[in-house]
């Protein structure tokens, strides 16, 4: 009996672990920077057009995921019986357009444009909470926040954030969180200390 549960228990998990593209594969997400890169790479080899290779890759999708649906309906039970699904995406390819998280905040009594970093994501100058968001649970929302699926996140981390600050900081009436994004150094650059230019993304502001 014993023997019939651990083989039941390893066949869920292996359907379970199967790759799925359940509501992470649609057009806004394929525009973002670093999935056009890496189209645009795939397409080089494959010898296709960046859109072409996308039109393939939403096709796909589709049609993996009715079947995913379809065999993973036994383990879909499983866990909602046992109440231990728990969906982990996986990493595809590198990021080639990292962004870097950063808090800002605006003095009381200065210029409307005027605004003090108090967090930037890399940095020890700027580490306000740095504890929190030096763990995994809390760096994670550096990344997802840039995602259409998770866009959500950017205003609702600043929001906790301003509440924080407001409460510290009674000489402040503004909070601002933003990312900055810029697509990785290439070896030549590295090797001429080259930066490539980026902008800010994902601009966020709190007042009191």
């Amino acid at each position: 009996m014993r023997g019939a549960l651990v083989l039941c228990h390893g066949v869920v998990l292996a359907l379970a672990a199967l790759p799925t593209a359940r509501g992470t594969v649609s057009r806004e997400a394929l525009a973002q920077p670093p999935v056009q890169t890496e189209l645009r790479l795939w397409g080089e080899r494959l010898g296709a057009s960046p859109r072409e290779l996308e039109e393939f890759v939403l096709k796909l999708a589709e049609t993996w995921d009715g079947v995913y649906a379809v065999i993973n309906r036994p383990a879909d039970r499983y866990f909602a019986w046992t109440g231990t699904y728990q969906a982990w995406a996986v990493f595809v390819a590198p990021n080639r357009w990292p962004t870097r998280f950063q808090i800002q905040v605006h003095p009381s009594r200065a210029l409307p444009g005027e605004f003090q970093t108090v967090f930037e994501e890399g940095t020890e100058r700027y580490a306000w909470q740095g504890t929190f968001f030096s763990q995994e649970r809390g760096r994670v929302y550096f990344e997802l926040q840039t995602w259409p699926r998770f866009a959500w996140l950017g205003p609702s981390v600043c929001r906790w954030a301003a509440r924080k600050l407001f409460a510290e900081r009674p000489d402040i009436d503004g909070v601002r969180c933003r990312s900055y994004r810029a697509p990785s150094r290439s070896p030549e650059q590295v090797a001429r200390r080259e930066t490539p230019p980026g902008e800010w993304l994902y601009i966020d502001e709190v007042w009191r």
